[in-house]
């Protein structure tokens, strides 16, 4: 019994013996698993970080990613994170040194290029923001946002067929993303080139439908281009694509077009939904006034064109509509009298002389 006793007991001291030598191996392994792990939920916390910046939470943002950086000092990600993060406080400064170090632990990091590019385009060093602009799409050339501000900064610099150049040929590529094409079609349209913008806008409704980003800009382009016929065709069509504030916009828009394409039917119901809700509006009154009258409704358009004038005394072109439905009527007197109104206004000078005229005439008295 008593060897069985101190068999026993020397194998329990041989196991403890083994336990304790493996004692300091153990701790080691975990302050290992320990450390790697405060580095992998460092990085993963970055999305968090940046998002509780550009909820202007700074402070906690800031904590975040200080612990980020104790944990992994040479993390490119982690230095990324916070230059966005001390550019967002306006920390212009801090935010450069952070980039920069994470471009010193990998120079692959096209953000904190391009992020540097802004910065640099910020400070007015345009040479600086174009090399940075110009290593972040190299780093990824399919990122859209570097390649509007490069073709942005070309544009600025006085190089717009550079810019032109550069959209076109990026978003003529296989699976360019549509965001270069409206670039592309905003770009041509600051330049003055109508048609072609037209052209690339008509291009995006045909491979992506009937969006409200490119039906819009596209209807205003066919009015700058005053083709009245086709800037209606768009703006019904967003009529009736759309509700609330925005389709009134586009009901003004469609009846000013129709208006100018002498569809005055369709410009005269777009003015009346228009009066509704407008009705101190001396504008849709004067406009419905006008669609009324070239539709050849006086009746209507004398209404209009007095509560036009009722709502803006002393309005030469609401008293104009009232003197031409006058003498459309008959009423040459009245005629006569409203033109008179606006006799002195030089730009109506040789239109009033000749209606007064025609108006003595159809009165029968003698001009001389």
């Amino acid at each position: 019994m008593f060897y069985i006793k101190r068999n026993l007991l020397s194998v329990v001291l041989l196991v403890a013996a083994a336990v304790m030598s493996g004692c300091d191996s153990y701790s080691e392994k975990k302050a290992a698993m320990v450390d790697g792990w405060e580095r992998t939920t460092a990085i993963a916390k970055i999305p968090m970080a940046e998002e509780l910046a550009a909820n202007g939470k700074y402070d906690e943002a800031a904590d975040i990613l200080a612990k980020g950086l104790l944990s992994a000092p040479k993390s490119p990600a982690v230095h990324l994170a916070a230059g966005k993060v001390y550019y967002m406080q306006s920390m212009i400064s801090s935010a450069q040194d952070s980039l920069r170090n994470s471009l010193k632990y990998d120079d692959s990091m096209d953000e904190a290029w391009f992020m540097l590019g802004v910065i640099a385009e910020g400070e007015g060093s345009t040479t600086k923001a174009f090399d940075h602009y110009s290593r972040a799409m190299e780093l990824k050339p399919s990122r859209s946002g570097y390649v509007i501000a490069l073709a942005e900064l070309k544009s600025e610099t006085g190089d717009d067929e550079g810019a032109v150049e550069l959209l076109r040929k990026k978003s003529d590529m296989l699976y360019a993303p549509s965001e270069l094409k409206v670039a592309l079609a905003e770009m041509l349209v600051r330049q003055g080139k109508i048609d072609d913008a037209i052209v690339v806008y008509n291009r995006l409704l045909a491979s992506e439908g009937d969006e409200f980003a490119y039906l819009v800009p596209l209807g205003y382009c066919y009015v700058i281009k005053k083709d009245w016929g086709e800037g209606a065709r768009v703006f019904s069509r967003l009529v009736e694509k759309s509700d609330g504030q925005g389709r009134d916009t586009y009901i003004e828009m469609l009846g000013m077009c129709s208006l100018n394409n002498k569809d005055y039917v369709q410009a005269m119901k777009c003015y009346d939904r228009l009066s509704v809700k407008r009705r101190g509006d001396a504008d849709v009154w004067l406009r419905m006034g006008q669609a009324a009258f070239g539709a050849n409704v006086p009746a209507r358009a004398l209404v209009c064109a007095k509560k036009a004038y009722a709502l803006r005394p002393g309005s030469g072109d609401a008293i104009m509509l009232k003197a031409c439905v006058e003498y459309a009527q008959g009423d040459y007197a009245k005629a006569f009298e409203s033109f008179g109104q606006i006799s002195s206004k030089k730009e109506l000078a040789s239109f009033v002389e000749m209606m007064m005229t025609l108006c003595y005439e159809r009165m029968g008295k003698d001009v001389g």
